[in-house]
């Protein structure tokens, strides 16, 4: 198991302001609190994590926003179609089993559209583009040892981002 991912129990340690009015790491930061509670960071560090969280929101979300927008046309119809079964199961036509039945196949097509959507692709290579730069970002602010645990724990960091 990656440094920082040992096991505290859930809420306990978490960012924000400590009563002893000390900062703390970012709320945004919460899936990287555990690896950056135990690099025992200083408070100038622990500033420019907020500024790299900030900058890593921002970027996240307009990557989001490009697949919303590139995703959009597909699935306003499978919503259009659903609400056609919908009332097709209303009207007495069709099942409730042939509505399910309906519905799972109308989410496969859009499932499959979505994936073959270009557009899809180049929002999720922006999206790893996020998450691989917050962690070099992070990295750059660290000091020798404290890089030595970061690496060890990216290093097995899994995912469609890091193949």
């Amino acid at each position: 198991m990656p440094p920082g991912m040992g096991n505290r129990p859930p809420g306990r340690g978490m960012p924000g302001q400590g009563i002893d009015g000390q900062n703390r790491l970012p709320e945004g930061g919460r899936h990287l609190f555990p690896i950056l509670k135990d690099l025992n960071l200083t408070q100038d560090q622990i500033d420019l994590v907020k500024e790299i969280m900030d900058d890593h929101r921002d970027c996240m979300d307009a990557a989001f926003e490009h697949f919303r927008e590139a995703n959009q046309e597909i699935i306003e119809a499978a919503n259009e179609e659903r609400r056609a079964i919908h009332q097709q199961v209303i009207d007495g036509t069709i099942t409730r089993e042939e509505a399910e039945e309906l519905i799972q196949q109308l989410n496969e097509q859009t499932h499959e559209a979505i994936l073959n959507n270009p557009e899809s692709e180049a929002a999720h290579e922006e999206m790893c583009s996020c998450k691989l730069s917050v962690l070099n970002s992070i990295r750059e602010i660290l000091n020798a040892e404290q890089q030595q645990i970061w690496d060890e724990w990216t290093a097995e960091l899994e995912g469609p981002c890091f193949s």
